[in-house]
């Protein structure tokens, strides 16, 4: 009955039913008085994994049979609400009609092609027009049901490479060609979409660099894009991946896609599979960073709000925002500051290197000359973005030398050629 309800219909997708999952679990934790530590210890899985539950359910159905029977309720008693609001003539659990299968496809042909929001509302009413919700939150909602749920549908959509600015851009920063990859998405006006694609084969390469000895050992930034290369490593392919985190955040709310939560999340979607420090303290980062055989890092920028700056605001407030933006930062790498000429902006109330002094920073990360040491040496250090606005980061990375290797998009790689 659960597996039913979780797959009535395209809009009960695997974003909304994770954050309505989320609130019915919160709910149920609350009215017993139990905490989060509580009950992940209780089901013997991480309490970051559990706190994720919270903020959006995406594990798999028979991890909520088994929090059905920690409450001692049945899946309909979980679902109970759920079920009274489904319109009594709709399509019913369990049941995709082909017409709608054959309607999303159509979308997302249209959306590769480069079609814009407005033209794909006015072509498909009965998915963009409902009330309270707005095109862009439905079409965000759409590509990441298809994504977590029937990710060949986008897979077999592989746009391809672009070759020639692979070499283009390899011959500009002075690495092999081998060492970029940058994905055809030239039409794409859909962020999201970039991200993905690149997750196909930036997860192919971490797992044929994993394959090369056991317990390889993986340094994992924050981000979304980092998020969708776990999200594509196979559970048969992560027996020799050793992953640790190579930044903390100091903030009362762990966000979904900091090192840790990306890591705890990877490693119970994968039931265990590849080695992890519980809970690592600074020091085991540091040396897990000493040995490193390889560190993928996403890249951010303030140019529109984002998590970073929405932490920064909710823990520090509005005014350290602003002298960030007074000094002159123009985007971060694994959460360090860089000015337009891409050095580290010194800010210690926001951000110090793991094995400093500082306790009070917001974050704790392993800093920009440590990577740029391991990268000299052989390690490593690939960073992975899309979008043309993260241009100017990745291209001080590359210029610094705090990165060697590049998993980027089109948009992004044909901005780098013009800096």
């Amino acid at each position: 009955m659960l597996r039913k309800i979780l797959g009535c219909d395209r809009f009960f997708s695997m974003i909304t039913a994770g954050k309505r999952i989320g609130l019915i679990l919160k709910r149920m934790r609350q009215e017993k008085g139990y905490s989060q530590s509580h009950v992940a210890s209780s089901l013997s899985i991480p309490v970051r994994t559990y706190q994720s539950w919270e903020t959006g359910y995406t594990s798999n159905v028979d991890n909520l049979i088994t929090l059905c029977g920690f409450y001692g309720i049945t899946p309909v008693d979980l679902f109970s609400e759920w079920l009274e609001e489904l319109p009594s003539g709709g399509s019913r659990p369990g049941t995709m009609i082909p017409e709608q299968e054959k309607e999303i496809s159509s979308i997302l042909d249209r959306i590769l092609e480069g079609e814009d929001l407005e033209s794909l509302a006015g072509t498909f009413p009965s998915v963009f027009n409902r009330p309270g919700e707005t095109p862009e939150d439905i079409l965000y909602r759409l590509i990441l049901d298809v994504y977590f749920s029937r990710p060949d549908t986008l897979a077999s959509r592989f746009p391809g490479y672009c070759r020639d600015l692979e070499q283009d851009i390899a011959a500009a920063y002075g690495i092999p060609p081998a060492a970029v990859t940058v994905i055809r998405t030239g039409k794409f006006r859909i962020q999201l979409l970039r991200e993905i694609y690149l997750a196909f084969p930036g997860a192919g390469t971490l797992t044929e660099w994993a394959s090369e000895k056991p317990g390889f050992r993986l340094g994992v930034s924050n981000g979304y894009t980092v998020a969708r290369l776990l999200d594509q490593i196979g559970r048969g392919s992560v027996r020799n991946l050793s992953l640790f985190p190579l930044n903390f955040t100091n903030t009362p709310v762990d966000f979904p896609i900091s090192s840790n939560s990306l890591i705890s999340s990877f490693l119970y979607r994968t039931e265990g599979y590849g080695n992890s420090m519980d809970t690592p303290g600074e020091m085991e980062v540091y040396g897990s960073m000493l040995l490193a055989d390889a560190v993928v890092l996403g890249a951010g920028t303030f140019s529109r709000e984002g998590l970073y700056e929405k932490m920064i605001r909710s823990t520090l407030g509005n005014s350290v925002m602003e002298r960030i933006r007074e000094a002159g930062v123009i985007g971060d790498l694994n959460y360090n500051l860089l000015d337009r000429e891409g050095n580290r902006i010194d800010l210690p109330e926001v951000v110090s290197g793991i094995g400093h002094p500082e306790s009070t920073s917001l974050i704790k990360a392993i800093n920009l000359d440590l990577l740029a040491q391991k990268a000299d040496r052989g390690c490593r250090v690939m960073a992975a973005a899309a979008g043309s606005r993260k241009a100017l980061p990745v291209h001080l990375a590359l210029k610094k030398g705090y990165v060697n290797h590049l998993l980027v998009d089109q948009s992004l790689a044909e901005e780098l050629l013009s800096l």
